[in-house]
Protein backbone atom coordinates (compact mmCIF):
# COMPACT_ATOMS: atom_id res chain seq x y z
CA UNK A 1 0.00 0.00 0.00
CA UNK A 2 1.22 3.45 -0.58
CA UNK A 3 -0.59 6.63 0.94
CA UNK A 4 0.06 10.40 -0.30
CA UNK A 5 -0.76 13.55 1.47
CA UNK A 6 -0.49 16.86 -0.12
CA UNK A 7 -1.18 20.26 1.26
CA UNK A 8 -0.58 23.35 -1.04
CA UNK A 9 -0.66 26.71 -1.15
CA UNK A 10 -0.66 29.23 -3.63
CA UNK A 11 -0.88 33.04 -3.32
CA UNK A 12 -0.43 34.80 -7.21
CA UNK A 13 -1.03 38.30 -7.50
CA UNK A 14 0.21 41.39 -10.08
CA UNK A 15 3.33 41.48 -7.47
CA UNK A 16 4.50 37.49 -6.01
CA UNK A 17 3.74 34.12 -6.54
CA UNK A 18 4.08 31.75 -3.60
CA UNK A 19 3.57 28.40 -3.41
CA UNK A 20 4.20 26.08 -0.33
CA UNK A 21 3.85 22.30 -1.26
CA UNK A 22 3.47 19.94 1.86
CA UNK A 23 3.76 15.77 1.12
CA UNK A 24 4.25 13.43 3.22
CA UNK A 25 3.91 9.46 1.48
CA UNK A 26 4.59 6.05 3.24
CA UNK A 27 5.30 2.85 1.28
CA UNK A 28 4.63 -0.61 2.50
CA UNK A 29 7.54 -2.57 2.26
CA UNK A 30 4.97 -5.59 0.73
CA UNK A 31 4.49 -3.47 -2.15
CA UNK A 32 5.11 -3.66 -5.95
CA UNK A 33 6.20 -0.23 -5.80
CA UNK A 34 8.41 -0.89 -3.12
CA UNK A 35 10.21 -4.04 -4.40
CA UNK A 36 10.38 -2.18 -7.73
CA UNK A 37 12.23 0.96 -6.34
CA UNK A 38 14.98 -1.69 -4.46
CA UNK A 39 15.21 -3.03 -7.90
CA UNK A 40 15.89 -0.29 -10.22
CA UNK A 41 16.15 3.05 -7.97
CA UNK A 42 19.74 4.01 -7.19
CA UNK A 43 18.90 5.62 -3.68
CA UNK A 44 16.71 2.63 -2.72
CA UNK A 45 13.00 2.20 -1.63
CA UNK A 46 11.40 4.21 1.82
CA UNK A 47 9.06 3.35 4.62
CA UNK A 48 8.01 7.31 4.82
CA UNK A 49 9.04 10.12 2.96
CA UNK A 50 8.45 13.87 3.47
CA UNK A 51 8.75 17.21 1.47
CA UNK A 52 8.17 20.98 2.25
CA UNK A 53 9.09 23.15 -0.77
CA UNK A 54 8.34 26.88 -0.87
CA UNK A 55 8.79 29.21 -4.00
CA UNK A 56 8.56 32.72 -4.00
CA UNK A 57 8.99 35.03 -6.88
CA UNK A 58 8.77 38.78 -6.68
CA UNK A 59 7.31 40.05 -10.39
CA UNK A 60 7.99 43.49 -9.30
CA UNK A 61 11.56 43.36 -8.60
CA UNK A 62 14.29 42.33 -11.51
CA UNK A 63 17.59 41.20 -11.47
CA UNK A 64 19.34 40.92 -15.15
CA UNK A 65 17.96 37.81 -16.29
CA UNK A 66 14.41 37.42 -14.42
CA UNK A 67 12.68 38.35 -11.23
CA UNK A 68 13.94 37.82 -7.99
CA UNK A 69 13.08 34.65 -6.55
CA UNK A 70 13.53 32.25 -3.33
CA UNK A 71 13.15 28.32 -3.12
CA UNK A 72 13.58 26.22 -0.28
CA UNK A 73 12.90 22.31 -0.70
CA UNK A 74 13.37 20.04 2.17
CA UNK A 75 13.38 16.22 1.63
CA UNK A 76 13.56 13.54 4.28
CA UNK A 77 13.29 9.74 3.58
CA UNK A 78 12.81 7.65 6.54
CA UNK A 79 13.06 10.76 8.91
CA UNK A 80 16.74 11.33 7.60
CA UNK A 81 17.44 14.46 5.63
CA UNK A 82 17.86 13.27 1.42
CA UNK A 83 18.14 17.15 0.30
CA UNK A 84 18.15 20.62 1.41
CA UNK A 85 18.13 23.45 -1.09
CA UNK A 86 17.99 26.97 -0.39
CA UNK A 87 18.28 29.26 -3.87
CA UNK A 88 17.39 32.78 -3.03
CA UNK A 89 18.18 35.80 -5.37
CA UNK A 90 16.18 38.23 -3.15
CA UNK A 91 19.32 39.52 -1.21
CA UNK A 92 22.70 40.18 -1.84
CA UNK A 93 24.89 37.98 -1.94
CA UNK A 94 22.27 35.69 -3.64
CA UNK A 95 22.37 32.20 -1.78
CA UNK A 96 23.03 28.55 -3.27
CA UNK A 97 23.06 26.34 -0.84
CA UNK A 98 22.67 22.38 -1.84
CA UNK A 99 23.20 19.47 1.12
CA UNK A 100 22.80 16.02 -0.42
CA UNK A 101 24.36 13.66 1.74
CA UNK A 102 23.42 10.29 -0.26
CA UNK A 103 23.80 12.10 -3.79
CA UNK A 104 26.97 10.61 -5.16
CA UNK A 105 26.71 7.68 -3.31
CA UNK A 106 25.26 5.91 -6.55
CA UNK A 107 28.42 6.18 -8.42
Amino acid sequence: MWTYDTKRTTKRTSDVFELTLDTEMTLSEKSKVNKFLKATYPYGAFKTRSNKIHIFVDKKNRNKLAPKFKVDVHLQKDGAKAVDLTVDTTVSPYIFKLTAPNFFTRW
